[in-house]
């Protein structure tokens, strides 16, 4: 798939696997982050903007996979105890 997205106002072509919809969220939701740095400090540059988003979302998706991974090992025990309740 191929689409053409604005990104802190400047045209990029994406191609991937993804729908054109899901590589637009995408892209939506990087050119809200660089934005949005970008206007609370004045003097931050495409390129720093682009470096802090990019550090802020992968920060989240750590953060997030860590949640992800605690959330299945919870699962899991209680798939497991609930197992041993019925065969006890």
């Amino acid at each position: 798939m191929r689409v053409s997205v604005r990104i802190a106002g400047r045209d990029y072509a994406l191609r991937g696997d993804a729908s054109a919809e899901h590589l637009r969220r995408v892209a939506a939701e990087v050119d809200q982050r660089i934005t949005e740095l970008m206007a609370r400090q004045a003097r931050l540059g495409i390129v720093e903007a682009a470096v802090l988003a990019s550090l802020n979302l992968c920060e989240e998706l750590f953060r997030l996979q860590g949640e992800y991974r605690r959330l299945l090992e919870l699962t899991d025990r209680e798939m497991r105890s609930r197992r041993g309740r019925r065969e006890g």
